[in-house]
């Protein structure tokens, strides 16, 4: 449970930091339990470019919001779908 709140709310903060709302003005959260596995997802109305994990130093300030999603999932992907775009985790529910 601890690792599924630390990557939603990553998921969550890189949306409002880096995308655009939805057309609606929203951005779409949820989460999945199937067989074991918990997916988490994030949608938003996208940016100027798709999300990627950046390299960051020790005394960067930020940068490791997908690396750290990263180590505490089992993987990570981004779809895009028009200009909106989903940024989804797999974790293991065990």
């Amino acid at each position: 449970m601890d690792d599924a709140l630390v990557v939603i709310s990553e998921l969550v903060t890189n949306a409002v930091r880096h995308a655009t709302p939805q057309q609606d003005g929203e951005l779409g959260v949820s989460w999945v339990l199937d067989d074991g596995c918990l997916v988490l997802a994030v949608e938003d109305g996208g940016s100027t470019r798709l999300p990627g994990a950046l390299s960051a130093d020790n005394v960067d300030e930020v940068g490791r919001g997908l690396s750290i999603v990263s180590t505490l999932t089992r993987r990570w992907w981004v779809e895009a779908h028009g200009s909106d775009v989903r940024v989804s985790a797999l974790l293991d529910a065990g």
